[in-house]
Protein backbone atom coordinates (compact mmCIF):
# COMPACT_ATOMS: atom_id res chain seq x y z
CA UNK A 1 0.00 0.00 0.00
CA UNK A 2 1.67 3.48 -1.31
CA UNK A 3 1.14 6.53 1.18
CA UNK A 4 2.39 10.26 1.41
CA UNK A 5 4.24 11.33 4.41
CA UNK A 6 2.19 13.53 6.14
CA UNK A 7 5.07 16.08 6.72
CA UNK A 8 6.01 17.99 3.54
CA UNK A 9 7.82 21.07 5.44
CA UNK A 10 11.55 19.77 4.13
CA UNK A 11 9.95 19.04 0.38
CA UNK A 12 8.70 22.38 0.69
CA UNK A 13 11.51 24.57 1.89
CA UNK A 14 14.35 22.30 -0.48
CA UNK A 15 11.29 23.55 -3.53
CA UNK A 16 11.34 27.34 -2.57
CA UNK A 17 15.44 27.47 -3.12
CA UNK A 18 15.40 25.30 -6.07
CA UNK A 19 12.51 27.45 -7.66
CA UNK A 20 14.73 30.60 -7.12
CA UNK A 21 15.32 32.13 -10.99
CA UNK A 22 13.43 29.65 -12.33
CA UNK A 23 12.46 31.35 -15.06
CA UNK A 24 16.27 31.50 -16.30
CA UNK A 25 16.58 27.94 -16.41
CA UNK A 26 17.88 26.83 -19.51
CA UNK A 27 17.24 22.42 -20.54
CA UNK A 28 19.58 21.58 -17.52
CA UNK A 29 17.80 20.17 -14.29
CA UNK A 30 18.77 21.27 -10.76
CA UNK A 31 19.29 19.06 -7.62
CA UNK A 32 19.62 19.36 -4.26
CA UNK A 33 20.81 16.29 -1.65
CA UNK A 34 17.94 15.16 1.05
CA UNK A 35 19.09 14.48 4.10
CA UNK A 36 19.12 10.24 4.88
CA UNK A 37 16.77 10.96 7.62
CA UNK A 38 14.13 12.44 4.65
CA UNK A 39 15.14 9.47 2.15
CA UNK A 40 14.42 7.09 4.77
CA UNK A 41 11.19 8.32 6.39
CA UNK A 42 10.03 8.62 2.94
CA UNK A 43 10.85 5.63 1.39
CA UNK A 44 9.15 3.84 4.81
CA UNK A 45 5.82 5.97 4.31
CA UNK A 46 6.02 4.81 0.17
CA UNK A 47 6.72 0.83 0.80
CA UNK A 48 4.20 0.46 3.89
CA UNK A 49 1.46 2.61 5.37
CA UNK A 50 2.57 4.26 8.70
CA UNK A 51 -0.11 4.77 10.52
CA UNK A 52 -1.10 8.25 12.15
CA UNK A 53 -3.57 10.03 14.64
CA UNK A 54 -6.77 10.10 13.35
CA UNK A 55 -6.89 6.45 11.25
CA UNK A 56 -9.62 4.24 11.90
CA UNK A 57 -8.61 1.01 12.10
CA UNK A 58 -10.80 -2.22 12.46
CA UNK A 59 -9.13 -4.39 14.20
CA UNK A 60 -10.36 -8.21 14.36
CA UNK A 61 -9.87 -10.77 16.25
CA UNK A 62 -10.15 -14.71 14.74
CA UNK A 63 -13.67 -16.22 16.70
CA UNK A 64 -13.13 -13.51 19.51
CA UNK A 65 -15.95 -10.96 18.11
CA UNK A 66 -15.64 -9.71 21.95
CA UNK A 67 -12.86 -8.31 21.37
CA UNK A 68 -13.10 -7.24 17.60
CA UNK A 69 -13.43 -3.81 17.53
CA UNK A 70 -13.13 -0.46 14.88
CA UNK A 71 -11.25 1.99 16.66
CA UNK A 72 -9.41 5.69 16.19
CA UNK A 73 -6.14 6.41 16.82
CA UNK A 74 -6.17 9.07 19.21
CA UNK A 75 -4.02 12.17 19.34
CA UNK A 76 -1.50 10.70 21.78
CA UNK A 77 -1.49 7.91 19.30
CA UNK A 78 -2.82 5.20 21.04
CA UNK A 79 -5.77 2.77 21.00
CA UNK A 80 -7.70 1.35 23.14
CA UNK A 81 -8.76 -2.36 23.32
CA UNK A 82 -10.36 -4.82 25.26
CA UNK A 83 -7.85 -7.05 27.66
CA UNK A 84 -5.07 -4.87 26.61
CA UNK A 85 -6.06 -1.39 27.07
CA UNK A 86 -4.01 1.06 25.86
CA UNK A 87 -1.94 0.12 22.63
CA UNK A 88 0.52 2.58 21.26
CA UNK A 89 -0.11 2.86 17.22
CA UNK A 90 0.85 5.77 15.97
CA UNK A 91 4.48 5.52 13.84
CA UNK A 92 3.59 1.83 13.53
CA UNK A 93 3.38 -0.17 10.32
CA UNK A 94 -0.12 -2.35 9.96
CA UNK A 95 2.24 -5.36 10.53
CA UNK A 96 3.95 -4.10 13.14
CA UNK A 97 0.72 -2.93 15.06
CA UNK A 98 -0.58 -6.86 14.14
CA UNK A 99 2.15 -8.26 16.18
CA UNK A 100 2.00 -6.07 18.80
CA UNK A 101 -1.82 -6.70 19.57
CA UNK A 102 -0.81 -10.49 18.76
CA UNK A 103 1.90 -10.38 20.91
CA UNK A 104 -0.44 -8.96 24.02
CA UNK A 105 -3.10 -11.23 23.31
CA UNK A 106 -1.17 -14.72 23.51
CA UNK A 107 -1.11 -13.97 27.28
CA UNK A 108 -4.51 -14.16 27.27
CA UNK A 109 -5.88 -16.59 24.70
CA UNK A 110 -4.66 -19.29 22.88
CA UNK A 111 -3.01 -18.50 19.62
CA UNK A 112 -4.96 -15.56 18.69
CA UNK A 113 -5.33 -14.44 15.02
CA UNK A 114 -5.46 -10.64 14.44
CA UNK A 115 -6.07 -8.77 11.44
CA UNK A 116 -5.57 -5.03 11.51
CA UNK A 117 -7.13 -3.14 9.11
CA UNK A 118 -7.43 0.90 7.80
CA UNK A 119 -10.82 2.12 7.26
CA UNK A 120 -9.76 5.72 6.29
CA UNK A 121 -6.80 5.48 4.48
CA UNK A 122 -4.91 8.78 3.28
CA UNK A 123 -4.66 8.49 -0.36
CA UNK A 124 -1.67 10.22 -2.40
CA UNK A 125 -1.73 13.44 -3.46
CA UNK A 126 0.47 15.84 -5.68
CA UNK A 127 0.64 19.55 -4.86
CA UNK A 128 0.56 22.98 -7.34
CA UNK A 129 2.05 26.12 -6.84
CA UNK A 130 2.69 29.33 -8.25
CA UNK A 131 0.76 31.53 -11.11
CA UNK A 132 -2.23 29.09 -11.48
CA UNK A 133 -6.00 29.24 -10.94
CA UNK A 134 -5.88 27.83 -7.67
CA UNK A 135 -2.63 26.34 -5.37
CA UNK A 136 -4.22 23.55 -4.33
CA UNK A 137 -2.98 19.68 -3.06
CA UNK A 138 -5.06 16.94 -5.45
CA UNK A 139 -5.39 13.34 -5.45
CA UNK A 140 -3.06 11.20 -7.16
CA UNK A 141 -5.65 9.44 -9.10
CA UNK A 142 -7.02 12.75 -10.54
CA UNK A 143 -3.87 14.12 -11.28
CA UNK A 144 -2.25 11.38 -13.41
CA UNK A 145 0.16 13.42 -15.65
CA UNK A 146 0.80 16.82 -15.24
CA UNK A 147 -1.47 18.09 -17.97
CA UNK A 148 -4.53 16.96 -15.68
CA UNK A 149 -3.28 18.65 -12.58
CA UNK A 150 -2.43 21.84 -14.61
CA UNK A 151 -5.88 21.45 -15.96
CA UNK A 152 -7.83 20.62 -12.43
CA UNK A 153 -6.05 24.41 -10.86
CA UNK A 154 -7.67 26.19 -13.01
CA UNK A 155 -4.61 26.33 -15.90
CA UNK A 156 -1.59 28.70 -15.90
CA UNK A 157 -2.25 32.51 -14.99
CA UNK A 158 -1.65 35.03 -17.63
CA UNK A 159 1.87 36.01 -15.54
CA UNK A 160 3.29 32.20 -15.48
CA UNK A 161 5.68 31.38 -17.25
CA UNK A 162 4.25 27.97 -19.03
CA UNK A 163 7.19 27.37 -20.82
CA UNK A 164 9.36 27.01 -17.48
CA UNK A 165 6.95 24.83 -15.07
CA UNK A 166 8.90 22.44 -13.20
CA UNK A 167 8.31 19.36 -11.50
CA UNK A 168 10.21 18.94 -7.87
CA UNK A 169 10.58 15.09 -6.99
CA UNK A 170 12.72 13.22 -4.57
CA UNK A 171 14.39 10.64 -6.86
CA UNK A 172 15.60 7.20 -5.60
CA UNK A 173 19.26 8.05 -5.80
CA UNK A 174 18.44 10.76 -2.42
CA UNK A 175 18.59 13.76 -4.65
CA UNK A 176 15.62 16.19 -4.74
CA UNK A 177 15.06 17.48 -8.50
CA UNK A 178 13.90 20.07 -10.14
CA UNK A 179 12.94 18.85 -14.22
CA UNK A 180 12.34 21.90 -15.87
CA UNK A 181 9.46 21.40 -18.78
CA UNK A 182 11.29 23.82 -21.23
CA UNK A 183 9.20 23.21 -24.27
CA UNK A 184 11.10 20.71 -25.45
CA UNK A 185 8.30 19.59 -27.85
CA UNK A 186 7.79 23.01 -30.69
CA UNK A 187 4.89 25.04 -30.42
CA UNK A 188 2.07 25.80 -27.94
CA UNK A 189 0.18 22.11 -28.91
CA UNK A 190 3.58 20.60 -28.40
CA UNK A 191 4.07 22.05 -25.13
CA UNK A 192 0.26 20.65 -23.68
CA UNK A 193 1.53 16.92 -25.71
CA UNK A 194 4.98 17.07 -23.08
CA UNK A 195 2.91 17.57 -20.18
CA UNK A 196 0.23 15.33 -20.99
CA UNK A 197 3.14 12.87 -21.68
CA UNK A 198 4.94 13.66 -17.93
CA UNK A 199 3.06 10.97 -15.45
CA UNK A 200 3.32 12.10 -11.98
CA UNK A 201 3.68 10.55 -8.62
CA UNK A 202 2.74 10.91 -5.02
CA UNK A 203 4.02 13.71 -3.51
CA UNK A 204 5.40 15.34 -6.42
CA UNK A 205 5.64 19.78 -6.64
CA UNK A 206 4.23 21.11 -9.52
CA UNK A 207 5.81 24.88 -9.33
CA UNK A 208 4.43 27.44 -12.12
CA UNK A 209 6.82 30.17 -12.12
CA UNK A 210 6.14 33.81 -12.88
CA UNK A 211 7.44 34.75 -16.71
CA UNK A 212 9.28 37.37 -17.47
CA UNK A 213 6.71 39.61 -18.70
CA UNK A 214 4.83 40.02 -15.39
CA UNK A 215 8.27 39.99 -13.84
CA UNK A 216 9.45 43.21 -15.79
CA UNK A 217 6.08 44.64 -15.25
CA UNK A 218 6.22 44.24 -11.51
CA UNK A 219 9.61 45.71 -11.21
CA UNK A 220 8.80 49.06 -13.52
CA UNK A 221 5.53 49.55 -10.73
CA UNK A 222 7.65 48.45 -7.73
CA UNK A 223 10.51 50.57 -8.34
CA UNK A 224 9.77 53.26 -10.94
CA UNK A 225 6.36 54.26 -11.00
CA UNK A 226 5.27 54.13 -7.59
CA UNK A 227 9.03 55.64 -6.34
CA UNK A 228 7.62 58.48 -8.93
CA UNK A 229 4.17 58.79 -7.71
CA UNK A 230 5.76 59.30 -4.26
CA UNK A 231 8.21 62.51 -5.67
CA UNK A 232 5.59 64.05 -7.80
CA UNK A 233 3.32 64.23 -4.80
CA UNK A 234 6.33 65.69 -2.80
CA UNK A 235 7.13 68.32 -5.36
CA UNK A 236 3.20 69.24 -7.09
CA UNK A 237 2.86 71.66 -4.01
CA UNK A 238 6.06 73.14 -4.50
CA UNK A 239 5.33 73.28 -8.35
CA UNK A 240 1.88 75.13 -7.45
CA UNK A 241 3.65 77.54 -4.95
CA UNK A 242 5.94 78.62 -7.51
CA UNK A 243 2.91 79.01 -10.08
CA UNK A 244 0.94 81.22 -8.40
CA UNK A 245 4.31 83.46 -6.65
CA UNK A 246 4.56 83.84 -10.56
CA UNK A 247 1.13 85.06 -11.35
CA UNK A 248 1.50 87.38 -8.41
CA UNK A 249 4.47 88.69 -9.68
CA UNK A 250 2.48 89.83 -13.09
Amino acid sequence: MKVINRNHSHLLFATILLTLGLTACSSQDYQVQAKPEIISSLDRYSREYVLAPGDQLEIAVYRNTDISRIVTVRPDGFVSLPLLDDVKAADLTISQLDAIITQRLSGRLVDPEVTVIVVNPIEPMVYVYGDVGAVTALPLRQAKTLAQAIASVGGVTRDGAKASIALVRLDDDGYLRMHVMNGEAEGPVGTYLQFQNTPLKADDLIVVPENMRSQVGRFLQDFIVEPLSAVNLILTPYFQFELISDLNSI
